[in-house]
């Protein structure tokens, strides 16, 4: 099971680091199909993902489909009978089709599916944040099938993966058409086709607004009419003021496009905008020796909080939401290079639940996941603020000492007065709905000192020291030197 969870949480995130660096839409929903159809190992499963436009499903991506039936079902409309892929699209639902052949869903389609050697289909509506139907993403296999519990778990993760995919594409879409049509029907910035207009202004070297265009009123502090002539050091706050002169010098000076991002209050509320200027001269035909600059404005706090949110899964446990392997590996080095710098000395911590496979596998992931949540709660608050705990594994957690002491002794006498409180804290029952779970832990513990090499070497170590208390019957705590 560890291997299987390792797995998973590795394909995500490489696929996570893949969306975020910008791949193209094609490659990552084509790579999200080959990471499931490689997960179900026990299978042979076929992926495919549709992105709905208007009343038709278009194919994004089938890589182990055959050409032939992935062309014919490119284009399909979105009905209450069609097929599993247009019933989901279409009602907004999961549709599990087992027996392709017998199910009325597929009566017009059963035959090309079954010519391709298609005998059930799964499909699952993929839906943006704001719950609107995106495509479909559909399971097909080679035999009459119904999907078990962890199978419908895997296709929901990877399903809200292809949603990010795809919203990113549209937003991406979106700002190209926008910039398109912009740069055509402005033609008194025709020059201007390096900035992206959302809200233009032209503002004097002294900080006066002169004129603002095509402003969308909840992105401005005031109405635009009730600007023009004023001074935005009379307007924005001080802080802010400061910065935009400070921006608009550089500009003037340097004569290239300089970009910044800030934060501001306008009447929709709280927001990050991204800021293009770039010198504007001769602006006033009456006075054309005065300076002036362009500058544009984007709000673009949808596309930072949703950078923040694939950064933070990026780095993040899905389920517990604590710091992952990437991350505890960054913390640790860290500490690595101030052991070593200060002759100091830190600890880790290896956690590994006793008994959490059998009730897992008796009682199912839903419970198993419910009692990983809270060992994650527990767990953060038992130990020091300053302190990290990460999920490495299925049910094993670390916790890494980050407050640092001048002696191993000092830090195994931290090691014992916090093992024995996790141990305390993990002993108590599990509650589950009406069910109730005793489970226990075996901790492994080591000093972190200046012979350390490498954060593998400590995590070695203290996995060891994890398995000697198992070895002793479990609900123990052992430190390697």
């Amino acid at each position: 099971m560890k291997n299987g969870y390792y797995s998973i949480m590795s394909a995500q995130q490489d696929l996570i680091a893949k969306i975020a660096l910008g791949s193209s839409l094609e490659e990552s929903l084509s790579d999200i199909c080959l990471a499931i159809e490689s997960l179900y190992a026990d299978l042979t499963a076929y992926c495919s993902i549709l992105i709905l436009q208007n009343d038709r499903l278009l194919l994004g991506a089938a890589p182990s489909l055959p050409a032939a039936y992935s062309q014919a079902i490119n284009g399909g409309k979105i009905g209450p009978e069609v097929g599993s892929c247009g019933t989901a699209a279409y009602t907004k639902s999961r549709v599990i089709v087992s027996d392709i052949e017998s199910d009325p869903l597929w009566n017009e389609f059963k035959d090309l599916a079954l010519i391709h050697g298609l005998r059930s289909c799964w499909s699952t509506p993929i839906l943006s944040q704001n719950n609107e139907v995106l495509g479909t993403f559909a399971v097909y296999t080679s035999e009459k099938l119904a999907p078990e519990g962890y199978q419908l778990e895997l296709i929901d993760r990877f399903t809200h993966l292809s949603g990010l995919a795809i919203e990113k594409d549209k937003s991406a879409r979106r700002e190209a058409s926008l910039i398109a049509e912009l740069q055509q029907s402005n033609d008194k910035f025709k020059a201007l086709t390096a900035v992206i207009p959302d809200l233009a202004m032209v503002i004097s070297d002294e900080g006066e607004y002169v004129d603002i265009y095509g402003a969308d009123k909840s992105l401005v502090v005031a109405s635009p009419s009730s600007l023009i002539g004023k001074k935005l050091t009379d307007i924005l706050p001080d802080d802010s003021a400061k910065e935009v002169m400070a921006v608009i010098a550089r500009t003037l000076e340097s004569g290239k496009v300089e970009v910044c991002e800030y934060d501001l209050k306008v009447p929709r509320g709280e927001c990050i905008f991204e800021g293009r200027v770039t010198r504007l001269d001769h602006y006033l035909p009456e006075a054309p020796e005065k300076r002036h600059v362009l500058w544009m404005d984007r709000d673009i706090t949808d596309r930072k909080m949703a950078e923040q949110t694939i950064r933070d899964l990026a780095l993040h446990d899905p389920l517990t939401q604590v710091p992952n392997r990437r991350l505890l590996n960054d913390r640790l080095q860290r500490v690595l290079g101030q052991v070593r710098r200060y002759n100091k000395f830190g600890a880790l911590l290896y956690l590994d639940m006793d008994g959490f496979k059998k009730t897992n596998d008796v009682f199912g992931h839903s419970v198993g996941d419910v009692i990983l949540e809270e060992v994650a709660r527990r767990l953060k608050t038992s130990i020091r603020e300053a302190d990290t705990l990460a999920r490495i594994g299925g049910d094993e957690f670390v916790v890494l000492f980050e407050s640092l002491q001048k002696t191993p002794e000092k830090v195994a006498s931290d090691i014992q007065h916090v093992a024995l409180k996790l141990i305390e804290t993990l002993n108590r029952k599990f509650r589950v709905d009406s069910e109730e779970f005793q489970l226990g832990v075996s901790i492994g513990c080591t000093v972190i000192g200046a012979r350390d090499k490498s954060a593998d070497d400590v995590i070695k170590r203290a996995d060891m020291a994890m398995y000697e208390s198992k070895a002793k019957g479990g609900n123990k705590f052992t430190i390697c030197e």
